[in-house]
């Protein structure tokens, strides 16, 4: 028996090598519905030799919290909410339900038992958004701190998803400090945009059950607003709905035509001669705050950098290559894709073309950008493009390039001096270590909206 069920984990084992590969040579596959997709594979091996030895609900929580964990920053369906203090509008001395066929009224000085705390039921929705790969920026009164690598999404631009219930009933009979029985929650589902005065842009009505078996009244609304929410977002698709508008305000972000004029690219005989020119190329931005890297690429003084490097400032410091300091405008910025455009008045600058080709996996690259010391001269790190990742909807270059805060902003080029990409500090500590990424010259152009002639 004990053989059979060390085979029946090597079986495991191999399914979810198997689903975790398929993830990472296809990162868009990832979501929710692949994860529960091996859940119920799991759940279909009750009758596999040797597994009445093995809890399959063990194995079943394991695997998906691996899964979950392992995987959690590939899934490109992942987007961000504010979720409002639920309302529950239930009166003082309402009969809500039966136990044990006796009418059970709704005590408000006793809310605790029946429906919870404010805050508990708030979480309870966050939660179960979490689950959807919906994260809460506010989570009722509770307003969640943003990593600096996570600036592109702004708290007050999201979202507020709001859920009023108006309806809790149950029919339960108590044995032993026991409930067992049903329960029913009729709740209204609202999005509300903060960019239209919280105008409701979605609004569904929906009434769910459940069954329930609990030393609480307040677990089983626990459960129905969880199931609820999970209804919610999974029958009004609204995580798709939540990616369509983001991309609609990066749309927005573009802002008005900049005309970029393409140079013929030279020809190096050597890789030195091709780091030689392109370091020409590379700028160190200065502001209050710090520093990063931006990368020519006009002669008449446009250069494109990470949103992050400029921050909130109108006006920058640009130190260029040969040691010459410049002020720099700001002309443009795209939060949503962390980007940014600086203009210098100076001319005959070395500007590097920017790429507009499909970038091949396994094609050799270069960093550039300033080191962690900003009087120190440029660096140069050699890497391969090793793979291709959307992550929170947007494309990234994978490399095994280390991006640091100095040469953020700074370009990712090849082997005959394009741009490839702009290296991004942006996903540095969220379990990443070890890869760089770098936004693909081709949305780069999209999100400045330049016109390359």
């Amino acid at each position: 028996m004990l053989k059979i069920s060390l085979c029946f984990l090597v079986f495991i084992s191999i399914l979810f090598q198997s689903f975790t590969k398929g993830l990472y040579e296809n990162p868009q596959s990832l979501s929710i519905e692949n994860v529960r997709s091996l859940q119920c594979n799991l759940s279909s091996l009750s009758n596999f030799p040797g597994s009445k030895n093995i809890s399959l609900d063990l194995i079943n929580s394991k695997i998906q919290k691996t899964i979950c964990n392992s995987l959690k920053n590939n899934i490109s369906n992942h987007v961000f909410v504010n979720v409002m203090q639920p309302e529950v509008n239930i009166k003082d001395k309402e009969i809500i339900g039966t136990i044990n066929s006796k009418e059970s009224k709704y005590l408000e000085n006793r809310q605790l038992a029946f429906i919870g705390t404010p805050e508990s039921r708030a979480e309870d929705v966050c939660n179960q958004l979490s689950e959807l790969s919906i994260s809460a920026l506010q989570c009722g009164i509770n307003r969640y701190a943003i990593e600096e690598s996570s600036r592109r999404i702004i708290p007050e631009k999201q979202l507020s998803v709001k859920m009023i219930v108006n309806k809790f009933h149950y029919s339960l009979n108590q044995k032993s400090s026991i409930y067992t029985g049903t329960g029913e929650m009729t709740a209204i589902w609202q999005l509300l945009d903060p960019d239209q005065k919280m105008k409701v842009v979605k609004e569904k009505s929906l009434t769910v059950t459940c069954d329930y078996t609990g030393q609480m009244i307040r677990y089983l609304f626990a459960e129905l607003l969880k199931k609820s929410t999970n209804e919610f977002v999974v029958n009004e698709k609204i995580v798709d709905f939540i990616m369509a508008r983001d991309l609609e305000i990066a749309e927005a972000m573009k802002g008005e035509q900049i005309i970029i004029h393409k140079l013929p690219t030279p020809k190096f005989a050597k890789t030195k001669e091709l780091i030689s020119h392109s370091i020409k190329a590379v700028v160190t931005i200065k502001t209050d705050k710090g520093f990063g890297s931006g990368v020519i690429v006009s002669t008449d003084g446009y250069i494109v950098t990470n949103e992050h490097v400029v921050d909130n400032n109108k006006e920058v410091k640009v130190k260029l290559n040969n040691g010459i300091t410049l002020k720099g405008n700001v002309v443009k910025k795209n939060i949503s894709a962390d980007l940014a455009l600086v203009k210098v008045d100076t001319i005959n600058l070395t500007p590097l073309n920017m790429l507009t080709d499909e970038v091949e996996i396994g094609e050799d690259v270069f960093a550039i950008g300033t080191p962690a010391d900003y009087d120190l001269d440029q660096t140069v790190s050699k890497g391969i493009i090793s793979g291709r990742r959307v992550i929170e909807g947007y494309k990234f270059l994978q490399t095994d390039v280390s991006i640091n805060p100095g040469n953020s902003g700074g370009p990712l080029i090849n082997d005959i001096g394009e741009i490839l990409g702009i290296n991004s500090m942006k996903f540095v500590g969220r379990g990443f270590e070890g890869l760089g990424f770098a936004i693909p010259s081709s949305d780069v152009i999209k999100m400045l909206n330049l016109v390359i002639q």
